[in-house]
This record gives structure tokens, sequence and C-alpha cells, in this order.
């Protein structure tokens, strides 16, 4: 009994302790502001060429999932897509008359993993 008794202040002391943290954790918390999700946006450059020589193709639809209408490759074969957003996996598809179609999955990564997201689509020619 006399340990029982020296035991229940100690156990007290720790319930008391987990109380404290539990609240000043639930205080910390401002109800009042809400919570914001940050969503980064990025672009997405790339350049189609032809895969047996390395052309740059001009005039090219390149169509990305969640767009309404594809973007056009200038007369570099470049392209920019813009507001991508980080963390999001994306499908970009191509199909140009005289080619084999083209389709790729990606994730849009943060300029901190990588050094630009930039892609080249080796397009194949039909034979």
């Amino acid at each position: 009994m006399k340990t029982l008794k020296s035991i229940i202040p100690g156990l007290f002391l720790v319930a008391f302790g987990f109380m404290v943290v539990a609240m000043t954790n639930s205080t910390a918390v401002d109800n009042n502001q809400p919570n914001e999700v940050v969503q980064l946006e990025l672009d997405l450059n790339g350049t189609v060429v032809d895969s047996t020589d390395g052309t740059p193709l001009n005039k090219v639809a390149v169509n990305l999932e969640r767009l309404e209408e594809p973007v056009i490759t200038d007369k570099e074969g470049e392209f920019v897509v813009e507001d991508i957003a980080e963390g999001e996996t994306y499908t970009i598809s191509v199909d140009h008359e005289g080619y084999q179609p083209y389709e790729r999955s990606f994730e849009a990564v943060s300029i901190e993993e990588a050094a630009a997201m930039e892609i080249t689509i080796a397009l194949k020619p039909t034979q």
C-alpha cells in the first residue's frame, strides 16, 4: 500500500503533464485563420524534333491533359505550357502527320528538384 501511495502522485503529474501539452497544442491553432494550401505553378518548356536527324518540327500540336487547347510549336520546334501545378501528374501527347504518335506521363517537380522543367520529344517518322 505504501508503494501505491507513492506512485499515485507521480501518475497524476504525468497525466497532468499530458493534459497541459494537449491544451497548449490545441490553443496554438488560430481557428479564425483559414488553412491555406499553396499550390506552386511551374512552366513546362519543350522541343519537338525529328528522331532521325534532330530537325525541329514546326506547327506541331502538343496536348497536355487538363488543357482546353493544345500548344503549338514555333519554327524552332519549341513550346511552353504555363502554370503546371507542382506535384501533379500529367500526360503529354503529340500526334503529327507523318510521325508515330507520342505519349508520356510525367510528374511536375519544383525548381528545387530539377534545374528546369524541360523535355525533348523526338518523333519517329512513319514508314
